[in-house]
């Protein structure tokens, strides 16, 4: 085959990088003048990247010695052309002389491997960002889910009834948890395989156990009040046997808590974890920002949410409690988990499943969320034994079952002092309230693998022998 002619003008003009050629060019340099080829214009840009590089590593770096240069270019240019002139002359044997010199001389390799570790650096850079534009916006393209196999036992307005455990034995109470209600899907709950409460509960042997699911309010919600979640979770307490026993997460504490107030009757034990039981309790920074801020500020939230409060602004105010943490410090070890051929594989799931959960929303009723901030957190109505629970005025006193209250050391949302001043309050006997301060934040309470393997198991014992 005549693939190797020199006189190939296609092939020439490809080596030579331009279309302008002339036969005594052609005749004496085949390959053209390296000088002027595409290779050498890459070449070039590898020096001058080289030439950047920091003063640090200036004696280690051969690319900013001139007399190197110079050399190494003269040794080029012999051996291009020495190359060249073997293809011209279809000489194999010199042929394979040239491409030995060439693979057996670390100095003619220096250029070409040194610009392809370039390439190699700039393409794991590029795969790095796209992985890690990947995982930023992952909640954009999935919704949170549950993960233990469960089935919707009841359906009405404001929420959905799930059953966990497989079998149901009616000849023992039945445990509801009642997850948040405070912008984010229920699915905490039962967060991943690893870290899932719902899971936990029944492997510690706790029997018939549910989990409300919260609906997103829509705008024929908007005027849904605490009595409408109140009367169709009795519902569902009626459904799955009176003597419930009840574990309330943040919002679902004093939920739970009005609930076995109204219908002690019907409330075997009571559970409440992150809860802020007592809202005038410490120097909490939610508290703080209810009672600073404008009495229209929240209802006017409601107004921009068209009748509903957007869970997105429950979200934003969350984040605006520890900024740099949310905007910048995530993102930073979000990018080192990705950096590199190794991924921190762990790292990444657990940034995945928490994106996924926290970045998605649900809405509140705006009629609800306004009675929240006014009667509870501005007012403390609860404690003050003037809160109207579906027109029966109830009081912490009216609760006299055992109560287990859970808080958090690093919790910044509800403070310990919020959760366990219940005590004060509560018609329980000493001896019936139990109490747990868990090395955690607000959400780890509720899914933190340290507190389901201890605070739980604590907790579900205290159940059973409640029992």
């Amino acid at each position: 085959m005549e693939i190797k002619n020199a006189k190939n003008t296609k092939k020439t003009a490809a080596i030579n990088g331009n279309g302008n050629h002339n036969t005594s060019q052609e005749t004496k340099e085949p390959f053209g003048n390296f000088a002027i080829s595409h290779w050498f214009e890459k070449w070039q840009e590898n020096w001058q990247k080289q030439m950047n590089v920091s003063q640090e590593t200036k004696q280690d770096n051969p690319f900013l010695n001139s007399n190197w240069l110079g050399e190494q270019f003269g040794k080029w240019q012999s051996w291009w052309q020495e190359l060249a002139t073997a293809v011209a002359e279809d000489s194999v044997e010199q042929i394979q002389k040239s491409i030995g010199d060439f693979l057996l001389n670390a100095d003619l390799q220096k250029p070409l491997t040194s610009a392809a570790d370039t390439i190699l650096e700039m393409s794991q850079h590029l795969l790095d960002f796209k992985e890690f534009m990947d995982y930023a916006t992952v909640a954009l393209n999935k919704k949170p889910e549950w993960v233990t196999p469960n089935v919707v036992v009841g359906k009405l307005r404001c929420f959905d009834l799930r059953q966990f455990s497989p079998e149901i034995d009616k000849t023992k109470s039945a445990t509801l948890v009642l997850p948040p209600f405070a912008g984010h899907y229920s699915t905490i709950a039962d967060f991943s395989e690893k870290q899932s409460l719902v899971k936990h509960l029944m492997d510690y042997g706790i029997p018939n156990v549910y989990c409300l699911d919260y609906h997103s309010a829509t705008k024929e919600m908007q005027y849904y009040n605490i009595d409408d979640y109140l009367a169709q979770l009795d519902v569902f307490v009626d459904d799955i046997g009176d003597n419930v026993n009840l574990i309330g997460l943040c919002q679902g504490g004093w939920f739970g808590s009005i609930y076995t107030a109204r219908f002690p009757q019907k409330v075997r034990t009571l559970v409440i974890a992150g809860s802020p039981f007592d809202t005038k309790a410490g120097d909490g920074h939610l508290e703080n920002t209810v009672d600073n801020a404008n009495p229209t500020f929240f209802s006017n939230l409601v107004k921009m949410g068209q009748g509903v409060m957007d869970g997105k602004f429950m979200v934003q105010g969350f984040k605006n409690m520890n900024p740099m943490q949310h905007y910048v410090e995530k993102y930073q070890k979000l990018y080192k988990m990705v950096k590199g051929a190794q991924n921190d594989e762990a790292g990444l799931e657990r940034y995945e499943n928490f994106e996924i959960w926290y970045e998605n929303t649900i809405n509140l009723p705006g009629k609800w969320y306004e009675q929240v901030i006014d009667e509870l957190f501005r007012n403390n109505n609860f404690v003050t034994d003037e809160f109207v629970a579906l027109g029966k005025l109830v009081s912490p006193k009216d609760i006299k079952c055992p109560m287990y209250l859970l808080a958090g050391d690093k919790d910044d949302i509800t403070l310990p002092e919020q959760v366990f001043d219940a005590e004060k309050y509560i018609g329980t006997p000493k001896d019936k309230i139990g109490k747990g301060l868990a090395q955690a934040g607000h959400i780890g309470l509720f899914m933190g693998r340290s507190v389901l393997a201890k605070n739980w198991k604590e907790i579900a014992e205290w159940i059973l022998k409640n029992q």
